[in-house]
C-alpha cells in the first residue's frame, strides 16, 4: 500500500474518535489543510470541507464518511 495512504490511516486510527471527543476531526481537517483552507468542524464533531473546481462548469462531488468509533463506559 501507498505510505501515504498507510499514515493517513494510521494517523485517523490512532486518534479518539469516539462520539462527543473531537480528536479525529482535528486530524482530519489537518489532512484537509492539504488541499484547501476552507473548513470548518461544526458543535457535532462534522468536519466540511470546500475544495473549490477549477473550471465554473465541474460537476460538484459530496464525499460522506463516518468519523466516529463505539465506545463503552465500563462501570465494573
Amino acid at each position: 500500500m501507498n505510505e501515504y495512504i498507510t499514515s493517513v490511516l494510521q494517523a485517523l486510527c490512532r486518534s479518539a474518535g469516539v462520539n462527543g471527543l473531537h480528536e479525529t476531526s482535528e486530524v482530519a481537517k489537518e489532512l484537509l489543510h492539504l488541499y484547501t483552507d476552507d473548513i470548518l468542524i461544526d458543535v457535532s464533531g462534522n468536519v466540511i470541507a470546500t475544495i473549490p473546481a477549477k473550471r465554473a462548469d465541474a460537476p460538484v462531488v459530496l464525499l460522506e464518511a463516518h468519523i466516529d468509533e463505539i465506545g463503552f463506559i465500563v462501570t465494573e
